[in-house]
């Protein structure tokens, strides 16, 4: 709905085994297991989808590792969005290690997101320079926003955080709202 009703088709792939357990997500075996098919599938999509139609593809916590082993197995999408990334691996630490050129890497870390700080998988993908931050909290909200904290809020309804999710996915990538911190 954020991303534009009647203008969007969104489609969820799980098809892996996600770590149940903060033990079990602190192995990568899943992630990189998982990426060569993520990676399958979007050339999949990319064979099937309308000519001129952006693919936008969203990682949130493992997901987000999932996400950046299949972009390192070859897979492609116009863009990319990271939220509470425990990191892609420990030697990729700016989004030109992994995210082909000219597909933008668009990344959210909520305060208080404890996976993000972990670093557990490498580098959160919020600090690389070449990332776009995107902010998770408007500054200038009104009371009907809603504030996000933590690590499994990026998707809550009026939230910036999520607000910025369907700007990259609509396109409108001037409207994004962006944050140093």
């Amino acid at each position: 709905q954020e991303a534009g009703p009647g203008t969007t088709a969104a489609v969820v792939w799980l098809d892996y085994d996600s770590p149940q357990g903060i033990v079990a997500a602190a192995s990568k075996q899943a992630a990189v297991d998982a990426g060569p098919r993520l990676a399958s599938f979007l050339t999949e999509v990319d064979e099937l989808k309308a000519p001129g139609a952006k693919t936008t593809v969203i990682g949130h916590s493992y997901g987000t590792d999932v996400v950046g082993q299949a972009l390192i197995a070859g897979g492609r999408a116009d863009r990319v969005v990271l939220t509470g990334s425990p990191g892609i691996t420990k030697y990729v630490d700016e989004a030109a290690d992994f995210v082909p050129t000219p597909t933008r890497l668009y990344v959210e870390r909520a305060p208080g997101d404890y996976v993000a700080y972990t670093e557990w998988h490498g580098p959160d993908p919020a600090t690389f320079p070449d990332a776009i931050r995107m902010a998770t909290n408007d500054p200038l909200a009104n009371d009907e926003a809603v504030s996000v904290h933590w690590h499994n809020e990026y998707y809550r309804p009026n939230s910036e955080a999520l607000r910025n999710i369907g700007r990259v996915v609509r396109g409108d990538l001037s409207a994004i709202t962006t944050t140093n911190t």
